[in-house]
């Protein structure tokens, strides 16, 4: 930083004013002609931001522009609020922004725009503020914000909570090296115009624009692809102990990287140097034409902004890679942490440079990256199980999902094109299931149950679940023409619509195949001294054999191999051995799966469905099943998606195998959506939006956000009746099971509007006892809840205006 102030110093003296003097104009003119209470707001409004320049966007200026012509006093109590000093800088920002998004139905009435826009972000708030308190504010932008992190070496925030950390970190700029700063403060005062106000907040601003902003920092590779980086490294994202997770979002979430161990490479991780990069991988081995090869399989790139140096925690700026990639041949890069010394191999990992069809692979699939366990978990109605709709189609169809994620009709078309509606057919890669309390081990993976046989027989057979279902055939997956399951389908249809046809086993006797219907074929040999013989081949059996299952553990084995061996001639099936590592994905949602036993719905396969632990992965393992007592193991490809409802458990509570096993994705309530639902934003003067984020954030005061209000509710809404139902139905009964009946806090979220007080009876309704005096008592208020159901619409707009105000 130092380095840095010393060249914009001398920048300064050598070539005077880099064309940032309209600053301090802009400042000093506002100060001049800002009054709130102005009888004509809008004129002076204009006036006191003439000199803004190019400090906000286009869109922004033209907004609040529109807004204070036509709506002049809400915009006047906007700025009122925004400049009130005795409340959070945070909550001004929000209401603000919330205010302005609520306008935005007005301005666009009276103003004849249909694709206006608020855009009161971060920078246009920030301009408005610097503008009012020159002395407290910062002029913000996003750019040299995140370069200004760079430099110190601290993550970023999140959009919504920057502008506030920039002014933590521009203050610290400015009390370090800019206030006090003599050679600076006169040069300054030099070339800029003098002002009435301290201006080293403008004097910071100005200094980190101009030498983050215009001046690249960041080094640029030479020829070789190395470039001026210290060192590079390879890094494992698996945390291995007694149970293994996956880090690597929470890695690229919380901007870190975190070694595993407490006892292992500290020393090595303490001496990364800042502005490393650093390839987050897995390494394993696969056989390809009979050998073993090492891969390395890369999926974030990312810069180390502070070590610290505890041998544990790197801060680190990460990358995803659009897809995964692997590097065969270059696998040895095992531990947790490896430095990276070979130039050819840091220009393939780091780079992409000089890379060969044989060097680098990407993976056959785009969904890698997707999470293979995950967790839609937040309060109710705010789209969880909608969104697995296009999370499923993302990760089976994603060049479909790419081309039309924007139209929802289109997705839910393909989701219900993918979704598995008959087990005996072998259409579709997403299947669904609700967990329940009622649910179980049974259901989920297999068990024993009745089956009717020839609309008379009962007889009680080893049944799959879904999850299993899901397993085999993702297992036994390729394209689709010619996986197993559609194989079969196939078979199965040919015989249905042609008749019996006739195969030969090995030894060379015949015997007819039929298919009436269930999971097994019937078999009828031309040569046998039963009368009319009939004999089954169980699919099944077909299966377990394709896999590689022996012929002494199947029924009928000769005539299981020679459908099989038909299959493979007539039906064009591939060799088990040429698609077992297929990639071609599978998803199993499983909705509210809070809801069930977890421990007892998955039992020994909670450690199987771990990424490391899957089928062919280098940890992978299988178990015996107890019904069927077959081998088991969960195939790579499978997906699950699991959605939770945190109002009915959190997930704190939620049981700690299934925590360790899953990425959880928070869905919080997104009042903005509301506009994209096909319905009204806005009802007789009342922001559905603004009613619902101060519905919410009293809740989360009286209780916790895990309880909070959806936005879902509150969407595709076209009258006030409609509205009406929805508090009738869903936010009132909600409220009550939350608050169990407390009419004192729901009061304090809706407000009186909702409410009646029954006039005070004088009489004394108390039976007597003792020397128990109940006269207080009758002085009393009792409170009861309106039935919303029989409110007239204008009562109930009149009482949604009491909830907002």
């Amino acid at each position: 930083m130092e380095e840095l102030l010393t060249t914009y110093i001398d920048n300064l003296k050598t070539q005077g004013d880099p064309n940032e003097t309209y600053k301090w104009e802009a400042i000093n003119h506002f100060q001049e002609h800002w009054n709130i209470q102005a009888p004509d707001f809008a004129a002076m409004f204009l006036e006191a931001f003439k000199k803004k320049n190019n400090l906000m966007y286009q869109n922004s200026w033209g907004y609040i522009k529109k807004a204070v012509k036509h709506f002049p006093e809400e915009v006047r109590q906007m700025f009122q609020e925004l400049y009130n000093e005795a409340i959070p800088l945070k909550d001004r920002i929000e209401t603000f922004q919330q205010k302005a998004e609520a306008l935005v139905t007005r301005v666009k009435e009276a103003t004849g725009k249909k694709k206006l826009n608020a855009q009161q972000d971060e920078r246009t708030l920030s301009v408005y503020l610097a503008f009012r308190f020159p002395e407290k504010y910062f002029l913000y932008k996003s750019s040299f914000y995140d370069s200004l992190c760079n430099v110190l070496n601290v993550p970023t925030e999140k959009t919504g909570q920057r502008y506030i950390h920039y002014m933590s970190l521009a203050e610290e700029v400015k009390r370090q090296y800019i206030a006090g700063n003599e050679a600076l403060q006169k040069i300054h005062h030099n070339i800029y115009p003098q002002t009435t106000w301290n201006d080293d907040n403008l004097i910071t601003q100005n200094f980190l624009y101009n030498m983050l902003e215009k001046n690249d920092l960041e080094a640029s590779d030479d020829e070789s692809g190395v470039g001026e980086i210290p060192a590079y490294y390879c890094v494992g994202f698996h945390f291995y102990s007694e149970e293994y997770s996956n880090q690597l979002g929470r890695f690229v979430s919380e901007g870190i990287w975190e070694n595993g161990y407490a006892d292992k490479f500290l020393d090595r991780v303490k001496s990364v140097p800042v502005g490393a990069l650093l390839a987050a991988k897995t390494s394993y081995t696969i056989n390809e034409d009979d050998q073993k090869i090492s891969v390395l399989e890369i999926h974030a790139i990312g810069k180390v902004l502070k070590n610290e140096n505890n041998g544990r925690r790197l801060i680190v700026d990460w990358k995803m890679e659009p897809e995964p990639f692997i590097l065969k041949g270059k696998g040895a890069y095992r531990s947790t942490i490896n430095q990276v010394v070979d130039p050819k191999n840091i220009k393939l990992i780091f780079h992409h440079k000089n890379k060969t069809p044989t060097d680098i692979k990407p993976k056959q699939t785009v969904a890698l990256h997707y999470p293979l366990n995950q967790i839609l978990y937040g309060p109710p109605g705010t789209g969880k199980t909608y969104k697995t709709v296009s999370a499923a189609v993302k990760i089976v169809n994603p060049e479909f999902y790419k081309i039309h994620k924007k139209d929802r009709e289109a997705i839910k078309q393909e989701y219900d094109r993918l979704l598995i509606k008959n087990w005996s057919e072998g259409e579709g890669q997403i299947a669904f299931c609700t967990f329940h309390q009622s649910f179980n081990y049974e259901d989920f993976v297999e068990g024993i149950k009745p089956e009717i046989i020839n609309e008379k027989d009962i007889v009680y057979a080893i049944q799959k679940g879904i999850f299993r279902l899901v397993c085999d055939r993702a297992r036994t997956s390729s394209t689709k023409s010619s996986d197993f399951d559609a194989v079969v389908t196939r078979l199965k249809n040919d015989v249905l619509n042609n008749g019996p046809i006739t195969l030969s086993t090995d030894r060379g006797n015949k015997f007819d195949v039929n298919y009436t219907g269930q999971t097994t074929f019937r078999i009828r040999p031309h040569e046998s001294s039963a009368e009319n013989p009939q004999y089954p081949a169980a699919i099944e059996n077909i299966r377990m054999l394709y896999e590689g299952a022996p012929l002494t553990d199947l029924y009928n084995p000769s005539y299981v191999k020679g459908i099989l061996e038909h299959l493979y001639s007539n039906y064009k099936l591939p060799r088990f051995s040429e698609i077992k590592n297929s990639n071609k994905p599978y998803v199993l949602i499983i909705d509210e799966i809070n809801r069930g036993n977890v421990s007892s719905i998955f039992g020994e396969l909670i450690t199987l469905i771990e990424p490391d632990k899957r089928a062919g992965a280098t940890e992978g393992l299988e178990v015996i099943l107890p019904y069927s007592k077959l081998k088991f193991g969960v195939p790579k490809n499978v997906h699950i998606i699991g959605t939770m409802n945190t109002a009915d458990r959190s997930v704190e509570a939620l049981d700690t195998a299934l925590r360790r096993r899953f990425s959880f994705v928070e869905m919080p309530p997104q009042p903005e959506k509301i506009k994209a639902g096909n319905g009204r934003e806005e009802m007789d003067g009342i922001h559905l939006p603004l009613l619902l984020t101060i519905i919410n954030r009293r809740i989360e005061k009286l209780l916790d956000k895990d309880h909070m209000i959806g936005h879902s509710y509150f969407m595709g809404l076209h009258t006030p009746a409609q509205l009406k139902q929805v508090f009738h139905n869903k936010v009132l009964p909600l409220l009550q099971e939350y608050f169990f009946g407390d009419f004192g806090k729901i009061g304090l979220i809706l407000g009186e509007g909702f409410f009646e007080k029954t006039e005070k009876d004088e009489t004394d309704i108390f039976a007597s006892f003792g020397d128990y005096d109940s006269s207080s008592l009758m002085q009393r208020n009792v409170y009861h809840l309106k039935k919303v159901s029989k409110m007239t619409d204008v009562e109930f707009m009149d009482a949604l205006s009491k909830t907002i105000s």
